[in-house]
C-alpha cells in the first residue's frame, strides 16, 4: 500500500517541505507517502467560490493519476 497526500499549493515553504520530508522518511518502511502538489488557482475579488470549485476538481484528477 502506498499514501499519496495531495495538497493545493506549490513551492511550498521550507518549513513544510521539511516536515513531509521527516514524516515520509519514518512512514517508508510501513507506508510510503508521496506528494502531489495541485496549483492553486489565482483568486481575484469575489472569485472564490469559482477558485474552491476549480481546485476541488484539480485535486481529484490528482487522485486518479495516484
Amino acid at each position: 500500500m502506498r499514501l499519496s497526500l495531495i495538497a493545493v499549493g506549490q513551492r511550498m515553504p521550507a518549513w513544510i517541505q521539511q516536515g513531509f520530508g521527516e514524516y515520509a522518511q519514518r512512514l517508508k518502511a510501513r507506508l510510503p507517502i508521496n506528494l502531489i502538489e495541485v496549483p492553486a488557482v489565482k483568486r481575484g475579488s469575489g472569485d472564490v467560490v469559482r477558485a474552491m470549485e476549480e481546485e476541488g476538481r484539480r485535486l481529484q484528477i490528482g487522485r486518479a493519476h495516484v
